[in-house]
């Protein structure tokens, strides 16, 4: 009776996003901020092409570094729309969505990491020149894998919930009354 019991009070726990939200409104909160940065770089790219001033404090290396940026820009902003819809709704194919979406970010961030260090390695990038760069990517990417993880179990949770009622339409917990307990009789 007591494993009962036990099993009981673990199956009212519930899965955390960053150890205080729960899942959903975890998710939520993060395709909110990934949207708002977008649209930030969105609004300072804009006024960066009409004024023509450079602006060093975002772009302090243009070329490759702002081509990035424009193709994570217009990958985000669809991305993390459906991401903030999925997860309201609890429409299970736009948070996976998301999810493939987060993963593809994450391995990204790994592969920028690697080419990194290949570069610094064979004499190719200077490392005193970007000093802050490799542990931002290394926060980066840990970060992006761990809300990748965290979108994923968003995506199962909503899954197993829906098979739940897809199985038991009709299902009620059995409930004990008086009446109930008074009608048997041995």
């Amino acid at each position: 009776m007591e494993n009962e019991w036990k099993v009981a009070r673990e199956g009212k726990k519930r899965e955390r996003c960053c150890f205080c939200f729960d899942l959903r409104r975890g998710v939520i909160r993060l395709a909110s901020a990934k949207l708002a940065v977008a649209c930030l770089f969105l609004l300072i790219g804009i006024i960066k092409l009409m004024d023509g001033s450079d602006i060093p404090l975002i772009n302090p290396s243009p070329g490759v570094f702002s081509i990035f940026k424009v193709i994570w820009v217009v990958l985000c902003l669809p991305f993390a729309a459906m991401g903030l819809y999925g997860a309201s709704s609890q429409h299970e194919k736009f948070v996976y969505a998301y999810f493939v979406y987060a993963a593809t970010m994450a391995a990204l961030s790994a592969i920028a990491l690697s080419v990194i260090i290949i570069k610094v390695a064979t004499g190719a990038l200077n490392l005193e020149t970007l000093p802050i760069s490799i542990p931002m990517i290394i926060i980066s990417g840990g970060l992006q894998s761990y809300f990748a993880y965290v979108i994923r179990r968003l995506y199962l949770q909503i899954v197993m919930e829906k098979t739940r009622e897809s199985l038991l339409p009709c299902y009620k917990p059995p409930q004990r009354t008086e009446a109930i307990a008074e009608s048997i009789t041995f």
